[in-house]
């Protein structure tokens, strides 16, 4: 009996994990690395959206907040992608800060054709930083709402989320003085010489 329960208890789990379909929200840089006063740009990308007996279930709003060492790297702007900007009204469109976290949300005001213009991956956001001073940052995304067309964020239940450093390894590059200013003192110097033993 005990046997008969587990492998029943195995299917079943085997059947939801199969079942389940997580989309990923993941952060891609411009660069690999950066120097101090460098611009850094983060776009955040939601993919593998599932897909329904209707066809693909659109995401119609979002909210996540974006995580950073504000003395390592400093906010600068914030563009949105135009996955949810659909039709003659649009998108609301909002952006915070409050310390080192940016919380960035869009709502779609247009519940028709929002399926077409989502690609499996499509752009959330792009942001804008300043490198500020050399170190090692992680930007961190922590998922607060996804949900489709009615509302229902059920359909974007299970989120993972791909996070990236950003390294930050030197300041700007300083220009050496010119060495003809050297040279020409130098040969002043051995002319001044010159003239004085005569």
């Amino acid at each position: 009996m005990y046997k008969i329960i587990k492998t029943l208890l195995a299917s079943v789990l085997l059947a939801v994990s199969v079942g389940a379909n997580a989309n990923l929200i993941s952060v891609e840089l411009d660069n690999t690395s950066y120097s101090v006063g460098d611009n850094i740009v983060a776009n955040i990308y939601f993919s593998d959206i599932e897909q329904d007996s209707f066809g693909q279930i659109a995401l119609a709003a979002f909210e996540f907040d974006l995580s950073f060492d504000d003395s390592l790297i400093a906010f600068d702007s914030i563009l949105f992608g135009d996955g949810l900007d659909l039709g003659i009204n649009g998108s609301e469109q909002n952006f915070s800060q409050i310390g080192s976290i940016l919380t960035v949300e869009e709502v779609s005001w247009e519940f028709s054709g929002l399926e077409a213009i989502q690609a499996p991956s499509f752009l959330l956001a792009s942001v804008s930083f300043t490198a500020l001073q050399v170190g090692e940052e992680l930007l961190s995304i922590t998922p607060q709402i996804f949900s489709d067309m009615g509302g229902s964020s059920g359909v974007f239940d299970v989120i993972d989320v791909s996070n990236r450093s950003v390294i930050v390894t030197g300041g700007p590059v300083s220009v050496p003085e010119p060495t003809a200013l050297s040279l020409f003192a130098c040969g002043l110097m051995l002319l001044v010489g010159r003239i004085s033993r005569r």
